[in-house]
């Protein structure tokens, strides 16, 4: 599956860049729902930096949501960077965070934006949890963006059921977010391939898999799930069950 931009720039002139150890933060809104796989930064000379990806509340950089503390090198250019699977929501607010070792590389839009930055220790440093504050402010944005896979399955049942009912069924697009407030998600086939992550939570009532060969090949991830009323049906004892679960 092809990666595609979730958030930030598109490719647009270097005006100035960032200075060296300073931590800088960028808000951006997501265009896309998906997983965020790669950060991608635009530069103008070789350097050394280390990228992370924060929550926003109210216009301000918050909670620490992804990390890579360990130095990545870029070339003069568009840079892809390794960054922790993330989960991104469109229409949310993020801020994609970086910091140089070396002044006068990292690209920066001056005619626009939303900017954040403050001194921090290239060599020593690990992004905090929370950002913190005394930050300086800035309409300009860092040249960067968050790239991945894209989802295209959000499903939100307040009353009801939801179902799959199939033969060869393949969904192989990331997050599927899976809520059902009342009632019960059921998905039945043959050959069922769930190739990436969901996100599921039922308030009331049961979430149940039946089938033969379902095969789920990606990561879960589960939403807040009481303690009661939830049911997974256990097909672990029929040998054409081939369901690994990664809950």
């Amino acid at each position: 599956m092809a990666v595609e931009k979730l958030l930030g720039l598109d490719d647009t002139t270097i005006d100035t860049n960032h200075g060296n150890d300073t931590f800088v933060l960028s808000r951006f809104q997501a265009i896309k729902q998906g997983v965020m796989s790669e950060f991608r930064v635009k530069c103008t000379d070789a350097v050394n930096v280390k990228v992370a990806i924060y929550a926003d509340n109210s216009g301000e950089p918050e909670n620490l949501i992804t990390a890579n503390n360990t130095g990545q090198a870029c070339a003069t250019g568009w840079n892809t960077l390794t960054i922790g699977d993330t989960n991104i929501v469109s229409g949310t607010y993020y801020w994609l965070a970086i910091i140089a070792e070396t002044a006068g590389k990292v690209g920066v839009d001056t005619d626009a934006g939303t900017m954040r930055y403050k001194a921090g220790t290239y060599s020593t440093w690990s992004f905090p949890n929370p950002a913190g504050e005394g930050f300086n402010s800035a309409s300009y944005q860092t040249i960067e963006a968050g790239w991945g896979e894209s989802s295209i399955y959000i499903m939100d049942v307040e009353v009801g059921q939801f179902a799959i009912t199939g033969k060869n069924v393949n969904l192989s697009r990331p997050i599927i977010n899976m809520f059902v407030e009342v009632g019960e998600f059921t998905l039945t086939g043959i050959n069922v391939g769930l190739t990436r992550g969901w996100n599921m939570a039922v308030s009331v009532g049961q979430f149940i898999l039946t089938g033969i060969n379902i095969l789920f090949t990606g990561f879960w991830k589960k939403r807040t799930k009481p303690t009661t009323n939830w049911t997974k049906k256990d097909k672990s004892s029929d040998p054409t069950w081939k369901y690994k679960d990664k809950l």
